[in-house]
């Protein structure tokens, strides 16, 4: 989500657009960052009203680390 340039505001648009769900993955492991990938995901979700769905393979240290972001 944050280390692809557009991401955040493809979801945004699909948010607007009226969606269901937006989702992430793996907020340690792909962006590096759980706090910034969440942050963005639930502002999202705040600002239009959908829910979210995040999948999370990390294991260890890293689904602790992104558990905790949330």
């Amino acid at each position: 989500m944050l280390r692809r340039p557009g991401v955040d505001r493809l979801l945004d648009e699909a948010a607007s657009a009226g969606v269901a769900h937006i989702g992430g993955l793996d907020p340690c492991l792909i962006d590096r960052d759980p706090v910034g990938q969440l942050d963005l995901l639930f502002g999202i979700a705040q600002r239009h009203g959908c829910g979210l769905d995040i999948y999370l393979h990390d294991s260890g240290t890293r689904r602790l680390r992104a558990a905790n972001a949330a």
